[in-house]
């Protein structure tokens, strides 16, 4: 191989090209022995743009005669002056024409069988074919489905349906298909006695949900038939293409794909209607449109049963795949063998717009609804990884820090600060000889533990478990309970929704794997942020620190970052960073630590998908109990904060010395006044 380095070209690699020519030359110095350098590799370098110079021609002639005549002696004088006559194009020609046997407009052929399109001659040869069909479906595609006994784990959430029961008795359901993956289903029951109403199951997909109740096309149904919504996985919010990207990778190392996982989904929810709702059902039907429809038809197909029947409409790729045509279940079943015959080679690998699943209260959480963050996915597919066996590393693989009280103590200690342990609890001074815990959510009983005696001569603070103990009380912005366990879409308002919506579509929500990338928009949100909150005085460092000290800022964004425990969300638009939240978790409580949006972007909604995403993905977290979102501020972003179900919570204190500590405070309070005023004077002029 002979590497021809044009080093003036404008985008050269990003390690450099003889860096390139370095590594290669490593695996051609491989094969020519432990003591040899390879002669089959050479760099020829010269300092032009991508241009054929005369070096050059004159050393690929060169390389050429060496390696195609075998001829290492030098060129004759006519080849480096290209006098040499040049030789006629039919002179160079090596066939006259192609070959009957080529394979290049057939290559495609012989990695993906193309199935025979012979229709059946008889009853007989299709059930045959259809034998065959299902036994390799099972075998190839469907072998992932779990044989051994799940349990179903049925809770039913608090909705009372609206308008539903006006005709029919409803209620909401949440089950697990899978160990740890929950589902939600919606059940209406007929309120009039029915012997034996009809099971319809319909199944919802990425296009098909609108925010409850969107029951009018069911009404006509309910008074007579027992009809179940099932929202499968990846169906209640689109995912982007990048993400959506990495779950299908990652699906294929272990031999699903979303389509599949989503076909078990709709059979396991037959057999828990059967066993958990018991309607005793005369015929069982499932439905679904568009991709969805095709994952419905899957399901019914590979269920043994004859009492399961498919219904509604598929758009399935026909011929070259550039014309799509419409087939029922029932011709797609009896009457046409070629529109199967590609669904079952092609339906299952092609849905483009996965979202999510119901929400679950405890355990494994993977595969949740609205939106399945990337590090929540890898436990669940590496299930199916054989043991002891290694796997591959990917970029899904990582988990959601979590510090402990220890863990954080030390990381505040390296941050500079004060920190003793004494009586089982670890303190941080605070002020002179005053201290309180390092993780100030650490309830303890009064008198129970106390700092060191010269570390708090002027006293000290801890949060205590409720009013009986307290002599102080503190509001923080709080969310837990049901309302993070249940937080979902459907609980905000609809302007919110609406709000969340936009700025999902505009923005791409993720985890910043490497703040230096994105380090010039980090800091022109900063500024931005403190132009913004400047005008009402409500601002922290004045926009022109991030200016005159720009090189110090960096260097503290980066050890952040670089700090255990935290974790840094942005949004994107048209590649540019628009806002940034950065949080944290100690022990079972996660901090809202920043949030900050640039005042360009602010009609883009990024905070608001920001919030959601975060939020909702400490919704599914087992070991997330409560998200602590700062103290009330301002009338306006409290109501933000609160439309995102936080509410003001009273936190319970003991002080010792409560009125010394009182005094401190407010003498510390017009210190912070001061020189919030003097920031303002200095970084307006």
């Amino acid at each position: 191989m002979l590497k021809i380095t044009h080093s003036s070209t404008r985008r050269p690699p990003p390690e450099g090209y003889h860096e390139v020519f370095r590594r290669a030359k490593r695996i051609y110095d491989l094969y020519a022995g432990a003591a040899e350098t390879s002669e089959r590799i050479r760099e020829v370098d010269a300092n032009v743009n991508h241009t054929d110079t005369p070096l050059m021609l004159n050393e690929v002639r060169h390389w050429m005669q060496r390696w195609l005549k075998d001829d290492s002696a030098a060129l004759p004088a006519g080849d480096s002056k290209r006098t040499t006559p040049m030789e006629a194009p039919k002179d160079l020609a090596c066939l006259n024409g192609l070959r009957t046997h080529a394979v290049n407009f057939c290559i495609h052929d012989r990695f993906v069988r193309v199935a025979s399109t012979a229709k059946p001659d008889s009853v007989a040869s299709w059930q045959k074919r259809r034998a065959e069909l299902l036994a390799q479906l099972a075998e190839r595609v469907f072998r992932w489905f779990p044989k051994e006994p799940i349990p179903y784990a049925t809770r039913t959430l608090d909705n009372r349906g609206a308008y539903v029961p006006n005709f029919a008795h409803f209620a909401e359901r949440v089950f697990e298909t899978e160990e740890g993956v929950p589902v939600r289903a919606l059940v209406f029951k007929p309120k009039a006695p029915v012997s034996a109403p009809p099971l319809l199951i319909v199944v919802k997909g990425a296009n098909d949900c609108v925010y409850f109740p969107d029951t009018d096309e069911l009404l006509p149904l309910l008074s007579s038939n027992c009809v179940i919504v099932l929202y499968p996985r990846f169906t209640e919010r689109t995912l982007g293409p990048s993400e959506f990207r990495d779950i299908e990778r990652t699906a294929a190392m272990t031999g699903r794909t979303v389509a599949a996982l989503q076909v078990w989904d709709v059979m396991r929810t037959v057999r828990w209607a059967l066993d958990e709702e018991r309607p005793a059902p005369a015929s069982v039907s499932v439905y679904g449109r568009g991709e969805t429809g095709i994952v419905t038809l899957y399901a019914a197909f590979l269920r043994k049963s004859s009492t399961t029947s498919f219904l509604g409409t598929l758009r399935l790729p026909i011929g070259s795949g550039q014309h799509c045509s419409q087939y029922s279940g029932s011709r797609i079943f009896r009457k046409s063998r070629a529109p199967w015959r590609r669904a079952s080679s092609r339906c299952w690998v092609t849905s483009r717009s996965p979202s999510a699943s119901p929400a679950k209260s405890t355990g494994c959480s993977e595969w949740n609804r609205p939106c399945d963050e990337p590090q929540a996915l890898p436990t669940r597919f590496w299930r199916a990884w054989p043991q002891g066996a290694k796997r591959p590393a990917t970029y899904l693989d990582y988990h959601v820090p979590m510090l402990t009280e220890a863990d954080y103590a030390e990381q505040r200690r390296q941050m500079g600060r004060t920190i003793h342990e004494n009586d089982g609890v670890w303190w941080e001074t605070t002020a002179p000889f005053y201290t309180k815990p390092a993780f100030e959510f650490r309830i303890v009983l009064p008198r129970q533990a106390k700092p060191r005696r010269s570390k708090s001569f002027l006293g000290y603070s801890h949060q205590v478990p409720d009013r009986r103990y307290a002599n102080r009380i503190l509001e923080y912005m709080i969310l837990e309970g049901e309302d993070l366990r249940q937080f979902s879409m459907t609980r905000l308002r609809s302007e919110k929704r609406n709000q969340i919506r936009k700025g999902l579509k505009l923005c791409e929500v993720r985890l910043i794997p490497n703040l230096e990338s994105c380090l010039d928009d980090v800091r022109q949100v900063n500024i931005s942020q403190a132009k913004r909150l400047m005008e009402d005085d409500t601002f922290g460092l004045p926009f022109t620190y991030y200016i005159a000290h720009e090189d110090q800022w960096r260097s503290e964004m980066l050890k952040r970052f670089a700090m255990r425990g935290n974790q840094w969300w942005g949004a994107v638009h048209q590649g540019v960073l628009v806002a940034y939240m950065v949080t944290y978790q100690v022990e079972d409580v996660r901090f809202i630590q920043v949030m900050k949006t640039h005042t360009d972007h602010l009609k883009l909604c990024a905070t608001d998908a920001i919030y959601f995403t975060v939020i909702e993905q400490a919704s599914r977290d087992a070991d997330c109990q409560r998200i602590i979102n700062g103290g009330p501020a301002r009338e306006g972003l409290n109501r933000f904060k609160e439309q995102f179900l936080f509410k003001r919570s009273e936190v319970f204190y003991f002080t010792s010395g409560a009125a010394l500590h009182s005094a401190a405070k407010r003498i510390l309070l017009c210190k912070e006044l001061v020189r919030a005023q003097c920031q303002r004077f200095y970084g307006r002029v």
